[in-house]
C-alpha cells in the first residue's frame, strides 16, 4: 500500500484563512454595536436634553408664581394672610430648587439629598430669618421622595420658625439627614424654642402643623416621632428599601 503525504503548507494556509475570516466576522460585529452604541447615545442626549427643557419650564413657571406670591405679601398688612403667603413662598422654592438640581445635571438621579439638604438650608435661612446647621450624609434617594422630603423639611422649618425661637428672638433650627443601622432614612429637624407642648395648641388659619409632616410621610410608609430635647425635635423616620420603589399610599394624617 502506497503512502499519502499530508500537505503541511495547505493545512496551515486554511487555519490562516479560517482564522482570517473570524477576526473580520468579529470586526464587522464590534463596528455594528459601535453603531448602536452611538446611536444609543445619541438618543440619551437627546432626552437628557429633553428633560433639562422640561425642569427649566417648570422652575421659570414656579419662579413667576413666587414672584407673583411675593407681590401679594409684600403689600398684605402683617397678620395671618402674611405669614401663609410665605409659607407658600418658601414651599414652592424648596420644589424649585429641586427642578434646579435636576435642570442642571438630568443625570443626576437618584438624588444625593444630603448635599441638596445644603443647599435647602441656605434658602430657608434668606427666606425665614433663621439660623440653620445641617449635619447631613450622602444620602441617595429617588425624585419622588426628593420633592416630598423638600417639602416636609420646609413645614418643619416654617413651624420652628413661628414657634421655635429661643430668648434672644432667633430661631436656631439643626437638620440632620442620614440612614441609620437598619437603613432607613432618618431625618431630624431641631430647634432651640419652649419646645413642645403637652396639650396641642390651636394654629391659626393656613396653618398646617405636623399633620401635613405626617400625610407626606405616611405616603412613603414612613413615620414621624416628635419629642423635647431642649427644644422641638422632630424626626422623620422612611424605612429603607431600593431606590426608586418607595411606597406611595397615602395614610391618614395624625394631629399635633
Amino acid at each position: 500500500m502506497g503512502s499519502v503525504a499530508i500537505d503541511g503548507s495547505g493545512w496551515k494556509n486554511a487555519e490562516a484563512q479560517a482564522l482570517r475570516q473570524s477576526l473580520q466576522e468579529s470586526l464587522a460585529s464590534l463596528r455594528t454595536r459601535e453603531a448602536e452604541l452611538t446611536q444609543c447615545r445619541g438618543q440619551l442626549a437627546r432626552a437628557e436634553r429633553e428633560i433639562a427643557e422640561t425642569h427649566h419650564r417648570i422652575t421659570n413657571n414656579l419662579h413667576l408664581i413666587i414672584a407673583f406670591l411675593r407681590i401679594q405679601e409684600r403689600a398684605t398688612a402683617p397678620n395671618g394672610l402674611k405669614e401663609s403667603l410665605i409659607s407658600a413662598i418658601t414651599r414652592i422654592e424648596a420644589v424649585a430648587r429641586l427642578h434646579r438640581q435636576f435642570r442642571k445635571n438630568p443625570s443626576s438621579l437618584p438624588l444625593d439629598f444630603g448635599a441638596f439638604v445644603g443647599a435647602l438650608a441656605r434658602d430657608l435661612s434668606a427666606s425665614l430669618g433663621v439660623r440653620c446647621a445641617v449635619f447631613a450624609q450622602p444620602v441617595e434617594v429617588s425624585e419622588a421622595l426628593a420633592v416630598d422630603l423638600a417639602i416636609a423639611i420646609n413645614e418643619l422649618a416654617v413651624n420652628a420658625a413661628k414657634y421655635g425661637c429661643s430668648p434672644d428672638g432667633i430661631a436656631d433650627i439643626e437638620i440632620a439627614c442620614c440612614r441609620d443601622d437598619k437603613r432607613s432614612l432618618c431625618i431630624t429637624v431641631k430647634d432651640r424654642g419652649p419646645g413642645i407642648p403637652a396639650q396641642p395648641v390651636p394654629r391659626p388659619k393656613g396653618s398646617l402643623g405636623l399633620s401635613f409632616v405626617q400625610a407626606i410621610v405616611s405616603q412613603h410608609g414612613g413615620d414621624v416621632l416628635t419629642e423635647n430635647n431642649n427644644g422641638a425635635q422632630v424626626t422623620i423616620r422612611i424605612p429603607g428599601r431600593p431606590v426608586g420603589t418607595e411606597s406611595r399610599t397615602v395614610g391618614a394624617p395624625q394631629s399635633r
